[in-house]
């Protein structure tokens, strides 16, 4: 009879944790919605909200995303997954090279990115680096894809930018280590310094 009890009043404290947590997570959504755009800090405040429901959500990646991903790219099963502070991610190899996809809280697409090489930036980015940059390290080239049916801003190297497809080069020197963004057409600016 204590077993029967016991394991009564422990479903009951799983059903109660479980709703418990659907209210948490359903306040957050709500509190996403009510965030003002015209606020200048509401994406900030959006970005914060969307990382306290993923916590919420917990650490496995939801069924849904990995079922839009075979949508999204059809020819990549082999995909590897990962659940970040901000979105789910798969990880898999695309015309040789390492790509990751980045799913939001909706398990909509919103990017990828894509290791490149430094001769895959435009010429006169690779022109202006080369000069700005001189007897500094070039490190990894990620290209970054938006998709533009998202308006999801992005976030990498732990700063959120506002959605374009961009190159992001890391160079270092001395210890400083930067990362450059690089326009399409070639537009080179510092992005983030890299603790």
């Amino acid at each position: 009879m204590k077993k029967v009890i016991l394991l009564v009043v422990a479903i009951m404290a799983t059903v109660s944790i479980s709703q418990a947590q659907t209210v948490q997570e359903d306040q957050v959504k709500s509190e996403i919605k009510t965030v003002s755009k015209k606020d200048p800090k509401a994406k900030t405040e959006k970005k914060n909200l969307r990382m306290e429901l993923r916590k919420l959500e917990g650490q496995d990646v939801s069924a849904a995303t990995k079922d839009q991903f075979m949508t999204d790219f059809r020819n990549f099963s082999n995909a590897k997954w990962s659940r970040s502070g901000y979105y789910d991610q798969a990880t898999f190899m695309k015309n040789g090279a390492s790509s990751t996809a980045f799913y939001d809280s909706k398990s909509q697409l919103v990017g990828t990115t894509t290791h490149k090489k430094f001769s895959d930036l435009p010429a006169n980015a690779q022109k202006i680096i080369n000069d700005k940059y001189k007897g500094y390290t070039k490190g990894d080239v990620l290209y970054y894809d938006d998709n533009e049916e998202n308006d999801t801003d992005m976030v990498l190297f732990d700063r959120q930018f506002d959605d374009a497809d961009n190159y992001f080069v890391e160079v270092s020197k001395d210890g400083k280590n930067s990362v450059l963004q690089v326009a399409k057409n070639g537009e080179v600016s510092n992005f983030t310094t890299l603790q």
